[in-house]
């Protein structure tokens, strides 16, 4: 039965809406002057892409790029990151569980928590959940972008761009949702002027987590400001910082049963909620970038910045992993084949996993001058640029032991590895029991990047006229250095490649953008599964290679259409087999994503704008010299799409309609092809009614998340090695309160 909120939640929700709104609301003859802007319906796509430090046109350049707006974002009422960006089809979740951290892939191919997450164009370091609070806008800038963003997952980037200080608001909002999550949030801004040459922008929120999921409960604290300051007309100074902390339980996935067998779906189940002893993932997160932008007299701009990002983590998991009757092998020190998976009856092994103190810290250093200059009636328009980037991974306290009666994974004669109490999707009884094993220092990773690069957007004042030619390159010198203290092992590499990038692209008329691109780009390489022979092993860099054709098209209304054709591929990865037992984790092969996508955005109507997109893809495994060869790719539909409209009620201008229809097809669990799970529809609707007064501007929404209470699996990834089933979200209520004054 779906999960509706009880009366009494109803009653508190809709009486707190109630009394923001009557103990404010006053007749519009009595209206003082106030600056308050009304929610823009039709403000569903930007023109504007912060490309690397600068804003570029969405239209010059040679790839497909995606936007989702802040109008967006709220008429959605979205929560998590995954609400957000997934309203592009060409995004997938990766392993999107309730109360861990997410991941996501585009165009099929895992983003790389490392490298493909950006705030404002720079890195940061994403094993965290991201606040929204703070975001204007979420960009999906899709393929290979080795030239703007170095080392970078072959499907594409996400860029998470921050509110600035070009608005004087004062807000504060409430929300609710599910079973009684609450939260607070408080917007407070200066705008930045010529008589006042110091802006502001404070976001302040708090959150009570209990989600439909009742064992997941929990909190988040966030807070984040930014400064934009002009020391003179042609300079400008931005700096933002931000910190959360978050702590809540998490719930894990779903194993296949077996060899290849698919469990029944219950979104509501907590496989080990009856483990007591288990603790909540705490994460605590700290943004802080600045960058300083000159124009110069020439007409040239140069601009520096600098970003650091740290995420500090307890991961605390009671964890459900493995067969009962078919787990590790102590004689052999290897794991049997389908030893990653559950009983066919539903048994596994409950683990207790603790990694505390893990700290992950990205850090960027860059500079870059852009300008343009013409010689001959040949137009230049040129960057050069330098970087560097720093990535640390610490795993100091780590510990990964069966929570059992008898605990096997110590591996003496005391403890022969039998005697195992199972847990079992049905139910599971509280079996722990303490562990004897002391943590280790498990896993020290360091990776520097120093890279310069430029490019030159060739156009002629005569002669080929519309046609622009796009030559660039980056020099990358990479190094790593790594500690596996699980094997006592320990590794380091450098080297230094040359990614070249070539485009031309031609506006024949105006609004209209036809293109051809190539792109060589790097990805770092994957890390070994705890199945493997050299678990937590990193794999060497990866080269990846990506040709897309694309039209992009700008009507006049601000409609906005793109179409995109793109063949990937990149290094393959995977565990090998020797005999009954799994063994070595290598790369060999390729895997190659060819696809079709379409993105078109903006009003379609006076009332009425939408946001929709396509994805058709082909995956394809080649060249392993494997038994993967001729499969497909995991966890990547064949097709999928989403639409996402708003209408503005006729006579009701301040009330607003929006419906999402979010289709995602069957994808593949297991790299053999012998599991799948099912496509799904899923339809969410909401509204919007603003209401002025003498203070300001009420905005209450509502929303409905899967309406018609759809069971599905959202995303089946490969986590850690292993493939997960994740329960799709049931029926949720929803309703935020907003006051502008």
């Amino acid at each position: 039965m779906a999960y509706m909120p009880k009366l009494n939640h109803i009653a508190g929700a809709c009486a707190l809406l109630f009394v923001i709104n009557h103990a404010i609301a006053q007749s519009e003859t009595q209206l003082s002057p106030v600056v308050v802007t009304d929610s823009n319906q039709e403000a569903l796509n930007t023109r504007n892409i912060q490309w690397g430090f600068g804003q570029g046109n969405w239209q010059d350049k040679t790839q497909s790029i995606s936007t989702i707006t802040r109008e967006q974002i709220d008429a959605q009422i979205a929560q998590r990151a995954s609400d957000v960006i997934t309203n592009d089809a060409s995004v997938g979740r990766n392993y999107t569980p309730v109360g861990y951290y997410e991941s996501f892939s585009v165009r099929g191919f895992p983003l790389d928590p490392a490298t493909a997450y950006k705030i404002n164009g720079m890195a940061m370091a994403s094993e965290a959940n991201i606040a929204l609070e703070n975001k204007e806008r979420v960009e999906v800038i899709k393929g290979i972008s080795a030239l703007e963003a170095g080392i970078l997952s072959p499907g594409g980037l996400i860029n998470y761009v921050t509110k600035r200080a070009n608005q004087d608001v004062n807000s504060f909002s409430l929300g609710y949702g599910e079973k009684g999550s609450f939260s607070q949030a408080i917007d407070i801004g200066r705008k930045q002027t010529t008589d006042n040459p110091i802006g502001y922008r404070i976001n302040l929120a708090h959150e009570d987590f209990k989600p439909y999921v009742a064992a997941a409960t929990g909190y988040r604290n966030f807070a984040s400001l930014a400064i934009d300051i002009s020391p003179s007309a042609r300079s400008k100074w931005e700096t933002d910082i931000d910190y959360q902390k978050r702590s809540q339980y998490s719930v894990p996935g779903y194993q296949l049963l077996g060899v290849n067998g698919i469990p029944p779906i219950d979104p509501y189940k907590h496989l080990t909620a009856e483990q007591t002893w288990q603790k909540p993932v705490v994460t605590e997160q700290i943004n802080f970038g600045t960058k300083f932008t000159q124009e110069l007299e020439s007409g040239w701009k140069a601009t520096g910045g600098y970003q650091i990002s740290r995420i500090k983590t307890d991961d605390n998991l009671a964890f459900p992993w493995s067969s009962p009757t078919n787990y590790y092998d102590a004689a052999e020190w290897k794991y049997p084949v389908n030893s990653n998976k559950f009983n066919s009856n539903g048994e596994f092994i409950i683990y207790d996993y603790r990694s505390l103190n893990e700290t992950r810290q990205n850090q960027e250093l860059k500079f870059e001058l852009s300008g343009k200059s013409t010689y001959s009636q040949i137009i230049h328009d040129l960057t050069f640029g330098s970087s560097i980037q720093y990535r640390k991974v610490s795993q100091p306290n780590w510990i990964n032991n069966c929570a059992q009666l008898i605990d096997y994974c110590d591996n003496t004669a005391a403890h022969p590895g039998r005697g195992i109490t199972p847990g079992s999707i049905y139910g599971t009884s509280n079996i722990y029991t303490t562990s004897t094993s002391a943590p280790i220092d498990f896993y020290q990773y360091k990776n520097n990047q120093r890279s310069i690069y430029f490019q030159d957007n060739i156009s002629s004042l005569e002669n080929f006229k519309g046609y622009k030619l796009h030559i660039g390159s980056r020099i990358v010198d990479i190094s790593e250095n790594w500690v596996n203290g699980y094997a006592v092992k320990s590794g380091k590499s450098e080297e230094t490649k040359f990614l070249p990038s070539l485009g031309i692209s031609y506006q024949g008329f105006k609004g209209s953008t036809q293109y051809i691109s190539y792109s060589k780009g790097l990805e770092l390489g994957g890390q070994a599964p705890i199945i493997a022979t050299n678990y937590a092993d990193p794999m060497k860099i990866k080269e990846t290679h990506q040709y897309e054709i694309g039209n992009k098209v700008l009507f006049q209304n601000n409609l906005q259409l793109a179409i995109a054709v793109f063949r990937i591929d990149k290094p393959y990865e995977y565990t090998t087999v020797l005999g009954n037992y799994y063994d070595a984790y290598v790369q060999s092969g390729k895997q190659i994503h060819t696809g079709l996508e379409a993105n078109l955005s903006g009003p379609i109507t006076q009332r009425t704008s939408i946001n929709a997109s396509a994805t058709l893809i082909d995956t394809k495994i080649e060249g392993s010299g494997g038994p993967h060869d001729g499969k497909h790719s995991t966890n990547v539909p064949t097709f999928s799409s989403n639409l996402f409209a708003i209408y503005r009620v006729p006579g009701y201008e301040r009330l607003s309609l929006n419906g999402t229809w979010r289709y995602v097809g069957s994808k593949y669990v297991t790299r053999e092809n012998d599991a799948k799970i099912p496509a799904y529809h899923r339809f969410d609707l909401g509204a919007t009614q603003a209401y002025k007064n003498s203070y300001g501007l009420t905005t209450i929404r509502v929303g409905i998340e899967n309406l018609l209470n759809k069971r599905y699996w959202s995303d089946a990834p490969e986590f850690m090695g292993d493939s997960y089933l994740i329960p799709g979200a049931p029926r949720i209520f929803r309703a935020t309160a907003k006051l502008d004054f």
